[in-house]
């Protein structure tokens, strides 16, 4: 049966450190900008910091699939 892309991502989040370190880099973007979400008040270094937060996670989200990719070609040697 192939792999899933979900099947894959978990098995490089176990198995893989860059991938790992990516992931773990994705969620406390997410946090973040969760947590500026939750302002009543935005300043305007927030608005930055958001913009910027949302463009680095989509930079390790891109650079995530591609390491997926890779996998799923069999591109990477264990």
């Amino acid at each position: 049966m192939p792999e899933t892309s979900q099947d894959i991502r978990q098995t490089l989040i176990e198995s893989d450190q860059e991938y790992r370190n990516l992931f773990e880099e994705h969620l406390r973007c997410e946090s973040k900008l969760q947590q500026l979400g939750q302002k009543s008040y935005w300043k305007v270094e927030d608005m930055d910091e958001e913009v910027a937060l949302k463009r680095f996670k989509l930079y390790l989200k891109d650079m995530m699939a591609l390491i997926v990719a890779k996998h799923r070609n069999g591109l990477v040697h264990h």
